[in-house]
């Protein structure tokens, strides 16, 4: 399962991905509504799932090859395209390598590919992509993050990896 700012997902056996909670930005994988969904629904076009994640208003997943998808609010690029477009169903990330996971925070994505590489994209007005401020923006992360990342994990506006070293990298408010 996995918790996003006002809607929660969840992986189910088969490789479904179910949406519950608030929909205002698609982020349940329907068109938006101010209808609080209360049983968890199907995400339509996207199985196979092997990981999720949920941020603020926008939600992921990731297939059995390394295809990782995202949904929901997507006005400061979060969504990984390459644009400011938001989407009610899953979209493919614009990235380089298959992703291993994946960490969303209330307007950023961090993801993992499978060299250990690490991408960031979405908002970063308070560093969280990498370094320096910039908003809407596809960065690499900073410097000292190592080049063989094995986890990742995002708060609001922060990121966090943790390296084949053992030791935790973070950068962001």
């Amino acid at each position: 399962v996995a918790a996003g700012e006002r809607h929660g997902i969840a992986l189910t056996e088969d490789g479904n991905v179910s949406a519950w909670g608030q929909n205002l930005s698609g982020q349940l994988g329907t068109a938006p509504s101010s209808t609080l969904v209360t049983t968890p629904a199907v995400v339509p076009a996207f199985y196979g799932s092997t990981f999720i994640a949920a941020g603020g208003f926008h939600s992921a997943a990731i297939d059995f090859i390394g295809n990782l998808q995202l949904w929901g609010d997507g006005f400061l690029a979060q969504l990984g395209t390459g644009g400011i477009i938001s989407s009610y169903t899953p979209v493919p990330a614009q990235v380089s390598d298959s992703v291993t996971t994946v960490a969303l925070g209330r307007f950023h994505s961090v993801a993992v590919l499978s060299g250990g590489k690490v991408v960031t994209f979405g908002d970063g007005s308070a560093c969280q992509l990498g370094e320096g401020v910039i908003t809407g923006a596809w960065l690499p992360p900073p410097p000292h993050v190592p080049a063989n990342a094995t986890f990742v994990t995002a708060g609001d506006y922060d990121s966090l990896v943790v390296g084949t070293d053992g030791k935790a990298y973070g950068w962001g408010d």
